[in-house]
């Protein structure tokens, strides 16, 4: 028993004593053997003198339920990082971003460009424009615009007066929640063309150019009825490059001098943009204006005969000697 222990080990090691819930004890104990000492339930830990303060550190974090990684943080320059605390500030940052961007101003509504006024009555008022004209500058603006749809719809309704508003306000009774694509849609059924996508492709195949017209205004034309297929829906945005370059290529008259450089070409590098395809037809224009003049100021001087100075008898003689 702990009595006759005492007893067998006292002369080497010094004295210990064991707090019990019941009675006070002392008594001398090796501790060469034993690591621990259990009373009834409890259970005490005596370090041995030959332990290291390592050994002994673990000892103290397993009997306190804590490990070497609890406590890395309460020595360490930087705390360890709380993943609750990084989650919240994650939130805060996120919200008080997206309060920052509610609350900007877009860029392009401080100051933008007005669509034309369009009522829909015949003949065209003064300031208003014909529904064409109209459809083409809002289809490319709603394109262009950076804002939501709500914007976008109410730049459309401010532009309209008279039985056009009268549509889009009908529209919206009936649909509260149409886009503005959709205004588009019911101002083409009510003051667009009458032909189908199929028709209208039709008459863009069937256009040619006019004797005597530049090709530049035979661009001009055909690019007018491609955005009516487009707002039809017989034409994705992606394909009108390449079906206008065919078009002009096919639709040009063959002694036009502008259009032999496009055939040419055209089938060697990707089909170019309207305004890239509008700008190299211009500048060949003018290219063939200027070889036009020059051809008829070379001619005008290869037929001009210089005037002989005239000199009377006495002074040709003169001359003569």
């Amino acid at each position: 028993d702990l009595h006759e222990l005492q007893q067998a080990r006292q002369p080497r090691v010094p004295e210990h004593r064991l707090l019990t819930p019941g009675y006070y004890c002392g008594f001398h104990v090796t501790l060469e053997v034993f690591f621990c000492v259990r009373i009834n339930t409890h259970k005490w830990h005596v370090p041995c003198e030959h332990e290291g303060f390592q050994t002994k550190l673990l000892a103290f974090l397993a009997n306190e339920g804590k490990t070497v990684a609890d406590i890395t943080g309460l020595f360490s320059s930087t705390p360890a990082p709380n993943p609750a605390l990084d989650l919240n500030t994650q939130l805060v940052n996120a919200i008080s971003s997206l309060v920052e961007k509610c609350q900007a101003t877009p860029a392009d509504s401080l100051g933008y460009r007005k669509l034309r006024l369009f009522s829909g009555i015949k003949p065209t008022p003064l300031g208003e424009e014909e529904y064409d004209s109209w459809a083409e500058q809002t289809t490319h603006m709603l394109d262009e615009w950076q804002c939501s749809d709500v914007i976008k719809k109410q730049r459309v309704a401010e532009s309209l007066k008279g039985p056009a508003a009268d549509i889009v306000r009908g529209l919206r009774v009936t649909n509260p929640h149409a886009t503005s694509n959709d205004y588009g849609q019911a101002l083409e059924t009510a003051f667009g063309t009458t032909d189908s996508a199929a028709d209208l492709m039709v008459k863009f195949r069937t256009t040619f150019q006019r004797g005597g017209e530049k090709l530049s205004a035979y661009l001009l034309r055909l690019d007018k009825l491609l955005h009516a297929v487009h707002r039809r829906g017989g034409m994705e945005v992606a394909d009108m490059n390449q079906v206008r370059i065919e078009q002009v290529a096919r639709g040009a008259l063959s002694n036009d001098l502008a259009a032999l450089r496009i055939r040419l070409t055209y089938k060697l590098k990707p089909a170019p943009s309207f305004t890239e395809l509008l700008r190299d037809i211009r500048e060949e224009e003018e290219m063939i204006l200027e070889r036009q003049a020059y051809r008829l100021l070379s001619g005008y001087y290869k037929g001009f005969v210089e005037p002989q100075p005239h000199f009377s008898e006495s002074w040709r003689r003169r001359l003569e000697i």
